[in-house]
């Protein structure tokens, strides 16, 4: 096994402040995923009030 296969991925949170471990990661389409701890993590919204939030999801002007 080469080191490379040997070295865990180890991500941290990326809260001001923070240095936990960042256990939950996102992207948001292809973008760079973001890491927080559980602590940190982002309110997870449903797919309709995203949508509300963003006219160009829904189609609306």
């Amino acid at each position: 096994m080469s080191k490379a296969q040997a070295d865990p991925c180890v991500f941290y949170c990326e809260h001001p402040g923070c240095k936990k471990w960042g256990s939950f990661g996102f992207a948001v389409g292809r973008g760079e995923p973001n890491w927080f701890c559980s602590e940190h993590q982002p309110e997870w919204t449903s797919h309709d009030e995203t949508k509300r939030g963003r006219p160009w999801a829904t189609g609306e002007p």
